[in-house]
């Protein structure tokens, strides 16, 4: 190119070469001069169009570097994630009792095993007692009989007491010496008793044997089982008849 400009004799040649290349007899695919000759003008063409003012490079910043000013400088994005705010419904939720937060299961099953323990005791405890004899009045050693029990059980004579009787049974509950707590009792030539330390109830079984004096007002078959507790100021009585095993109400 010789000259920088398009003069009107390179515009009419621009003309000839396009009507060659673009036109509905197009020819110019097979002369390659005239295809190189129409690219050199087709860029003179592009650079006469432009304003005189305008530049293809940037215009320099007199207070930064030229190589700053070509390659504007992008912000990295950060990778760190902002923490989660809590939502705001959560942090004004109301926090529940704890006896709320106990799972159904768990209620359901400890009122299971109450169930269960009421129903142990209900079935291991005792019956109620057949009767209860109370203090009849204070004796003294020759109320007692046999006599020879005070000496068993080196009871205190003081403090013997005689109670009701129970079909012909005889009971007394006295204080041994030692400070422990005693039960007797005698019917006919038969006698026993038991004494215990103080903060337990002295108990004894009277069991029914074959040829035994038989109790007054009360037939039970051999092996039966006559049971006398103290406790307090009253002997409780309790019967369990052999066949059964169970106690037998009056």
């Amino acid at each position: 190119m010789d000259a920088p400009a398009l003069t009107p004799e390179r515009r009419r040649e621009l003309d000839d070469l396009r009507a060659r290349a673009y036109g509905p007899r197009a020819d110019i695919h097979s002369d390659e001069h005239a295809l190189a000759r129409l690219h050199e003008l087709e860029d003179l063409a592009r650079t006469d169009l432009l304003p005189a003012s305008t530049s293809l490079a940037p215009a320099p910043n007199p207070g930064l570097d030229p190589a700053a000013a070509e390659a504007p400088v992008i912000e990295p994005a950060s990778s760190e994630t902002p923490p989660a705010q809590p939502d705001a419904a959560v942090r004004s939720a109301p926090v529940r009792p704890w006896w709320r937060r106990i799972p159904l299961w768990a209620v359901v099953g400890v009122g299971a095993i109450v169930l269960a323990v009421a129903f142990v005791i209900a079935t291991v405890l005792p019956p109620n007692a057949d009767a209860s004899l109370r203090v009849v009045a204070n004796v003294t050693a020759d109320d007692v009989e046999p006599r020879q029990m005070l000496g068993w059980f080196n009871v205190d004579i003081d403090t013997v007491r005689r109670h009701e009787e129970f079909h012909g049974v005889k009971i007394w509950s006295a204080g041994a010496s030692d400070g422990s707590r005693c039960l007797m009792f005698s019917v006919q030539d038969w006698a026993d008793g038991r004494c215990v330390p103080v903060g337990l109830d002295p108990v004894v079984d009277m069991m029914i044997y074959p040829g035994m004096p038989g109790l007054d007002g009360l037939d039970l078959p051999v092996g039966s089982v006559v049971r006398l507790a103290l406790h307090g100021d009253v002997v409780d009585v309790s019967i369990a008849e052999a066949q059964s095993g169970t106690a037998r109400r009056h």
